[in-house]
């Protein structure tokens, strides 16, 4: 299987480190796991204050949040179907807020993720299903992780 190719922008003043290894894995497990296919995602990572920008331009909610996603790509319109879209990453909010930094990480880059694909968690019964998806996911990349360390 081709590689996938994961691609990174800074938007802001951001004070965390981005490991850029750790999210190329974490959406790596994430795509072998459910796409098997190779895909093209862009992760922009982004402060308090451009998310919040992003998130009252294309969501009109005027608040910060740890991460969005805007799914591309998964329907006929666009040629190319391996870019499946970008996931904006608030990178210092979760440094500030989480107590073990890379777990909240890979939920909020597997959660996004599930979304560019078409999970959603608006009504109980999808939010109870990509729950699912999203633990299962992050119980194998957990596991992965401590073999290879």
């Amino acid at each position: 299987m081709k590689k996938n190719n994961v691609s990174f922008e800074k938007l802001g003043l951001i004070n965390s480190v981005i490991p850029r290894l750790f999210v190329s894995k974490v959406i790596g497990y994430g795509v072998l796991k459910t796409l098997r296919r190779p895909v093209s995602i862009c992760v922009v990572f982004v402060s308090d204050k451009e998310i919040k920008k992003v998130n009252n331009r294309f969501r009109k909610k005027n608040k910060v949040t740890t991460c969005l996603s805007f799914p591309l790509g998964l329907n006929d319109l666009f040629e190319d179907k391996s870019n499946i879209g970008d996931i904006f990453i608030n990178i210092d909010r979760i440094k500030k807020c989480s107590q073990n930094f890379t777990k909240e990480l890979a939920f909020n880059l597997i959660h996004s993720y599930l979304h560019l694909i078409g999970f959603s968690h608006v009504k109980d019964r999808d939010a109870k299903i990509m729950e699912e998806q999203e633990s299962k996911i992050l119980k194998g990349i957990y596991e992965n992780f401590k073999k290879s360390s």
